[in-house]
């Protein structure tokens, strides 16, 4: 039986360059990362996706990207392929594909309490500056956040829990939630 190798996903930021196409078929995405120039395999399901979309249109040289990629040991070599692909304007990055790959499920859900007693002690503005701390990390798409009536602990208000695992973040500053957000394990 063979072993898989496990696969480790990042995320680069950079400037787009460009497509690699070997003979008719799309292969490699070309790009600037700080002072590097990469040239990164594209997965099956982009590839198809960009070839019969088209919607590398939509990108021009030197617009800025974060690629998603995908990482492992394939026959003594790491072997790295895009799974999705965003353009980035104004520090806001939205994915140009629609693949099966490129569909990020929520990894986590926070509950916030929407009664009176959290509200007076600051629950609305904290449940706005979690939900923009979140989009600017790009957690927003990682986390549902559910309005829900009391959770309990009034004294320790706002309330809010993180599911699974029924966590109690009452009273956590919102970069603290997000900072406990990045460390959840992801697909």
């Amino acid at each position: 039986m063979k072993k898989n190798s496990p696969v480790t996903p990042f995320c680069l930021e950079g400037k787009f360059l460009g497509l690699v196409w070997k003979g008719q078929k799309l292969k490699y995405l070309r790009m600037i990362v700080g002072e590097d120039e990469l040239e990164i395999a594209l997965s099956k399901s982009v590839r198809s996706w960009l070839s019969i979309q088209n919607n590398i249109a939509e990108l021009s040289p030197w617009d800025s990207i974060q690629v998603f990629v995908k990482e492992k040991q394939k026959t003594g070599k790491q072997q790295r392929k895009v799974y999705d692909l965003r353009r980035c304007v104004d520090n806001y990055c939205e994915s140009l594909l629609l693949t099966k790959e490129s569909q990020i499920t929520p990894q986590a859900k926070l509950l916030v309490c929407q009664k009176s007693g959290c509200q007076k002690k600051g629950g609305s503005k904290q449940h706005q500056a979690i939900e923009n701390i979140l989009r600017d990390r790009q957690l927003h798409k990682l986390v549902t956040i559910e309005e829900t009536g009391c959770l309990g602990k009034c004294s320790m208000a706002p309330n809010i829990v993180l599911m699974p695992g029924k966590r109690r973040l009452s009273g956590m500053p919102p970069q603290a939630i997000a900072d406990l957000l990045e460390t959840l394990p992801s697909n």
